[in-house]
């Protein structure tokens, strides 16, 4: 699997770049592992609670997607989105009061339903076997 920086794969920035990387990507399948991290430095970074706030596992798992879509993009030598959106989150469960901190996060999503511009992505945030999160995504790719 070729190796992409999050930066050459999304359009976002630091401080709102949650993602780090792609630890498995299955184009056939429509499906993704991504690599996060959560940090005292994080924007979302609160001390009441010691870690991040963990509804940014929306953010993340949405990050993860669009590394899914960046990723396809190059592989099939297509022209990057110019941007991808968030349309709903439905099913969203947390299992945790914060994103813990300084330890790898996993990021799951896997295509349901996939019809250009639009996806829904069945999607699991984990610490190690720790669900963290999950969710069902849609979100819109804007050429």
């Amino acid at each position: 699997m070729p190796d992409f920086s999050p930066e050459e794969l999304l359009p976002h920035r630091a401080p709102m770049l949650l993602v780090q990387g792609i630890r498995e990507a299955d184009l056939e399948h429509d499906s993704i592992v991504a690599t996060a991290r959560c940090s005292r430095n994080d924007l979302l970074y609160n001390a009441g609670i010691n870690g991040v706030y963990p509804t940014a596992s929306i953010e993340i798992m949405a990050q993860a997607i669009g590394l899914l879509s960046g990723y396809a993009d190059r592989i099939h030598n297509r022209p990057a989105a110019s941007m991808g959106k968030l349309l709903s989150v439905k099913q969203f469960h947390l299992h945790t009061d914060a994103l813990p901190l300084d330890a790898e996060l996993l990021a799951e999503a896997r295509g349901i339903m996939n019809t250009p511009p639009i996806g829904v992505y069945e999607c699991r945030l984990l610490h190690g076997k720790t669900l963290l999160a999950e969710a069902e995504i849609t979100v819109i790719r804007e050429d």
